[in-house]
């Protein structure tokens, strides 16, 4: 006799068909494998449960639990007892040995094998549509809390560049050569000065230890027909020297040189002089010229070994050179390969040495080693009996230059702190200042008396013309990017020849703002900060105060204020960028003035810094981590001590540069570790950088991730 049933699992109910022997064993089912216990026998007796019928009724085990009618009074009737029940067990052959399994049909077997996998599918579907729901809210929101146009906007703030030094003017007054920073290093650029057309000429790499080291520039041969400048080709100095054709920029010769480039200037159309950074002087001629003697022909020539205090090369005729070692000046003749001291002071060092043909006249800078006092002195060597003079010029800081045929001087002079150019002529109705601070307003606390370098006017470098008419000069206008401006000194009039001609449609400047506030000690506190672009008066806005402020105009800085950032400076040297980091009392004092702000979110406020200001952060979050949502902590060199019990803030983002030191590195590599033991967020962005970012790729890839790091609120 058989016992029949059916399989327990609602999804399978399979037929199933067993010998009685196994009445009230374990068995598996054929068809979906479910486990279950077979019925205890093969049918089910009972009595109708209408007291007016009492009908027996019998019926299979499968009906268990099972409502049924009444053969008799159709009375609704459920059978007693449970149906099977599956059980959790393993499947083991004993099963099989206890009694035979009715045999199935290959396709019913597959099907109902199928079924646990059907199951799995459709949880891996629940649960795989459910974390891409939790994806998709977290990157949707991350897309709400960034500003539309952050691509474009960080394309047009960075768009500029900066330019690294004093322009160079070919000697027929057409055109200008000039080197900035550019999306992948450093570019070299040729304006025409009629048109102001520039267009890029060369691209070299960027130093990882000196944007100005990148490119130098030795202007045009005197005839014009060719224009010369180094760049970096391989590694990461600039040892590559490109001939190019004057007028075009097309590159017809290039060279290497043993070391970096220091210095270098045109003696004639041919014939280019070199001082390399080990000191060693070169001349590199164009087409073979005897009257250099053995020095004359084609191609790179060693012409000696300077020693090692030598630099500030100049040439002061078409076939000698001055220089610098140390507290002398030094004439040497190149044909002959012979060197005479001009000049030997005592108890300082020279620098800025100038020369100017219509006089013979020379002019430097020494600057006494003991008190640094910087003063510049004329030398005019056919004066045997007091070939010195000393010139008074007030507030002078560096680099003079003659003017004109020995009509006058203009140096970079410095007044609070902000450098202007002096234009000191023999005809005083043509002497001027250009580029000067404006007036004190004595509602802005001391940083007008202390105003950083790169403030509303000021001057970073400026070069002569051949004929000493025009000033090229390098400088910043109402806070704005450097660009270079040409003075006429005879007209007394001023042209922007690289004026910022592109109009930005997703950005917009932002005017610092300049404040100061007393820190604890009862000192001034200088700083400034820039509001968000577009500020909406309901909102609140995150803050990053940074520890240890770049130089002048910033696109950094810039762009964190489109974004919808607030960038403060924590600034008590009135400079932006001092010798030292911000000190923390004083940042301090900043942060509770800034939280008055009530377009300021306080939960919201982030420390930054870079290098040496990573050691004000260290400070900050040891003693104050409570105060800080987080840290935005760039090429470090210090760090926050951790230990089991140390307070940590809620999120980290670190940048760092594949090229800067490997232990900085390992250093910032296990403090982020630790950090994370204290469920920090952290995040490590690598660049393609030393110490300092140049690249204005890099800075942008940097910046980038700083502002969704902090907008994203993390």
């Amino acid at each position: 006799m058989e016992i029949k049933f059916n399989c327990p699992n609602p999804e399978c109910r399979q037929r199933i068909s067993v010998d009685e022997s196994l009445a009230g064993s374990s068995s598996i089912c054929p068809a979906c494998s479910a486990s279950l216990q077979i019925p205890a026998s093969a049918s089910i007796k009972f009595i109708c449960s209408n007291k007016s019928c009492g009908q027996h009724v019998v019926v299979d085990v499968s009906e268990a639990g099972q409502f049924i009618r009444c053969p008799a009074c159709g009375k609704s009737l459920q059978v007693p007892g449970s149906p099977p029940k599956s059980i959790v067990q393993e499947r083991t052959s004993k099963v099989a040995e206890k009694g035979p399994i009715p045999s199935m049909s290959k396709k019913r077997l597959l099907s109902g094998n199928f079924v646990p996998f059907k199951r799995l599918l459709f949880g891996w579907g629940i649960g795989a549509a459910l974390c891409g729901i939790v994806m998709g809210w977290a990157q949707l929101r991350a897309w709400a809390s960034l500003p539309r146009h952050l691509d474009a906007m960080l394309d047009e703030t960075y768009f500029h560049g900066e330019i690294l030094s004093a322009p160079s003017e070919n000697h027929s007054g057409t055109a200008l050569v000039y080197t900035r920073t550019v999306e992948k290093g450093i570019g070299v650029f040729l304006v025409d000065l009629a048109s102001l057309e520039r267009k890029e000429i060369s691209v070299g790499k960027a130093t990882t230890h000196g944007r100005s080291d990148s490119a130098k520039l030795f202007g045009w041969s005197t005839d014009d027909h060719y224009l010369a400048f180094s760049t970096i080709a391989e590694g990461d100095r600039p040892q590559h020297v490109s001939v190019c054709d004057g007028v075009t920029g097309k590159e017809i010769a290039s060279f290497d040189i043993p070391e970096e480039v220091e210095s270098g200037s045109w003696l004639n159309g041919n014939s280019i002089v070199l001082l390399d950074a080990s000191q060693k002087l070169f001349l590199f001629n164009i087409e073979p010229d005897n009257h250099f003697g053995r020095f004359g022909g084609k191609g790179l020539l060693e012409l000696r070994q300077l020693s090692r205090n030598s630099g500030w090369l100049i040439p002061d005729s078409d076939q000698s050179v001055a220089y610098v070692d140390g507290s002398s000046i030094w004439h040497f003749q190149i044909p002959e390969n012979h060197s005479t001291r001009l000049i030997q002071q005592t108890n300082c060092t020279l620098s800025w040495l100038s020369y100017n043909p219509a006089n013979d006249n020379y002019l430097f800078v020494a600057t006494d080693t003991a008190s640094k006092q910087k003063t510049l002195y004329r030398l005019d060597p056919r004066m045997t009996e007091k070939p010195l003079s000393e010139l008074d010029y007030a507030n002078f800081d560096f680099n003079g230059q003659w003017l004109q045929n020995d009509s006058g001087i203009a140096y970079v002079g410095i007044a609070g702190n902000r450098n202007y150019l002096a234009v000191q002529t023999k005809d005083p109705q043509l002497q001027t200042n250009l580029f000067m601070a404006p007036p004190l307003n004595p509602n802005s606390g001391l940083l007008n008396r202390q105003a950083f370098p790169e403030g509303r006017q000021v001057v970073r470098d400026f070069s002569t013309n051949p004929t000493r008419d025009k000033l090229y000069v390098v400088a910043s206008v109402d806070y704005q990017p450097l660009g270079i401006w040409e003075y006429d000194i005879l007209h007394q009039t001023l042209r922007n020849v690289v004026p910022i001609t592109e109009h930005p449609k997703f950005s917009k400047f932002v005017l610092p703002v300049q404040a100061a506030v007393t820190n604890p000690s009862g000192q001034t506190v200088d700083y400034y900060y820039l509001p968000p672009a577009h500020p909406d008066p309901r909102r609140k806005y995150p803050v990053v105060m940074d520890q240890f402020s770049d130089l002048g105009y910033q696109p950094n800085s810039q762009f964190l204020a489109n974004a919808g950032i607030f960038f403060v400076a924590v600034n008590p040297y009135g400079r932006g960028r001092p010798d030292t980091a911000t000190d923390p009392e004083d940042t301090l004092a900043v942060y509770n003035q800034m939280i008055k702000n009530t377009n300021v979110d306080p939960h919201r406020i982030y420390v930054s810094g870079e290098s040496a200001g990573t050691r004000s952060i260290a400070a900050l979050l040891a003693e104050h981590s409570e105060l800080w949502r987080g840290a935005i902590i760039l090429s470090p060199v210090a760090f926050q001590p951790v230990d089991r019990d140390t307070k940590m803030v809620r999120s980290i983002f670190f940048s760092f540069g594949t090229e800067d030191d490997l232990v900085n590195q390992q250093h910032m590599e296990q403090y982020a570790l630790a950090a994370c033991a204290h469920h920090t967020t952290t995040q490590i962005l690598y660049g393609k950088a030393g110490h300092v970012f140049f690249a204005i790729d890099e800075q942008k890839n940097r910046y980038k991730a700083v502002a969704k790091f902090i907008l994203e609120n993390r």
